[in-house]
């Protein structure tokens, strides 16, 4: 899929050209400007979605409702998962037993999509940086995972650079030419991979444009919605911070490391 050649122009506007615009105004009336993250990932979406609905089978679009449906809750699809045990429960059931998966036996299952995310960054010594950070993060879990609640700037941060280096927006030819692929840690047969991992990249996409909607703190830290620009720019009460919260941001990361056609044409 390309890019819109107005996403794309706003992607190779230098930041210093913000605040040349003769109207303020009008970085908030242009969505493109005000929105860029949600601008570009919908169009995504919307070519996935015809993806889905020309190849894949019954199984894999009434899966594409439940992924809507988590997606919506901020949870991004693991192709890791069961899909019988997914596809077996209710959509509200569905979401108690994936806080329970991801938190049972000390939080095994989000130390395995941790490391997942730490392997594809060791691919590249221009990651190294990030590599540092993500193995910080680890061993801070590991220590004690309420530590969770200094993780989350970091985790933002590290999603950011690695969605606009898929993007191929990063000024590093070693990353953007000679990235490897990170293989795919399932047991899912090659038939069924394809329609998982355009499930996993709609939930992505859908993942992106929630986290990076812009936010409302007119009513204060306590009422602020959980995403980017709220944590970024400290205006969430940390004392809101769940658990699920770190597990989340682990998972979107995990899907941009797996898909490694994101936002081109989709595997």
């Amino acid at each position: 899929m390309e890019i819109s050649e107005s996403g794309r122009r706003f992607l190779e506007m230098p930041a210093a050209a913000y605040f040349r615009l003769p109207n303020p105004n009008v970085f908030y009336c242009n969505k493109i400007i005000k929105n860029p993250m949600k601008h570009v990932v919908g169009e995504y979406i919307k070519h996935n979605r015809i993806k889905i609905e020309k190849q894949a089978d019954n199984l894999g679009k009434q899966m594409l409702s439940k992924v809507d449906f988590l997606a919506k809750k901020n949870w991004t699809f693991d192709t890791e998962l069961d899909i019988q045990t997914f596809n077996s429960k209710s959509d509200t059931e569905t979401l108690e037993w994936l806080e329970k998966y991801y938190t049972e036996d000390d939080y095994v299952h989000v130390f395995e999509r941790l490391d997942t995310i730490i392997d594809c960054f060791k691919e590249n010594s221009s990651e190294s940086g990030y590599l540092k950070q993500l193995l910080t993060i680890k061993n801070l879990l590991k220590d004690d995972f309420n530590n969770y609640s200094v993780l989350m700037s970091c985790m933002f941060s590290i999603i950011e650079y690695k969605i606009f280096q898929r993007m191929g927006k990063i000024e590093t030819t070693d990353i953007f030419k000679h990235e490897k692929a990170v293989n795919m840690k399932n047991s899912i047969t090659s038939s069924d991979k394809n329609t998982l991992l355009i499930l996993m990249s709609i939930s992505v996409a859908t993942n992106l444009r929630n986290f990076w909607s812009f936010g409302k703190f007119e009513n204060g830290i306590d009422f602020s919605k959980f995403g980017r620009h709220a944590v970024q720019h400290g205006r969430i009460n940390p004392d809101r911070y769940k658990p699920r919260h770190i597990i989340q941001l682990i998972l979107l990361l995990l899907g941009i490391c797996l898909d490694e056609n994101l936002f081109s044409d989709p595997v």
